[in-house]
């Protein structure tokens, strides 16, 4: 009798263990990734601007040159120093 129930033990368990395997998707698992689509979708401007094969108009030479020249010195210019703070150690019987 002993091993009679052991086995309806084992077979019930594994009829539960494999329905947790199913292939029923739920709503969310149906839905998976569709607002990051959305988001992504909605901030594109002109979806059709890469059949567009026209020259894209942008800075004049010389504006951009000025632009990359100020740009760089920016970057020349020495950061001021930070104030250095110490602390002396104060010796004892002094």
């Amino acid at each position: 009798m002993k091993i009679r129930d052991c086995k309806i033990v084992l077979i019930s368990s594994l009829v539960l263990i494999a329905g947790g395997c199913t292939a029923l998707h739920s709503r969310v698992e149906m839905d998976y990734g569709n607002s990051f689509k959305q988001a992504r979708s909605n901030q594109i401007l002109n979806p059709e601007a890469g059949k567009n094969l026209n020259l894209v108009s942008g800075l004049d030479g010389q504006v951009a040159q000025i632009v990359i020249e100020n740009y760089r010195k920016d970057f020349e210019k020495p950061s001021p120093a930070a104030a250095a703070f110490t602390m002396a150690p104060k010796t004892l019987g002094q």
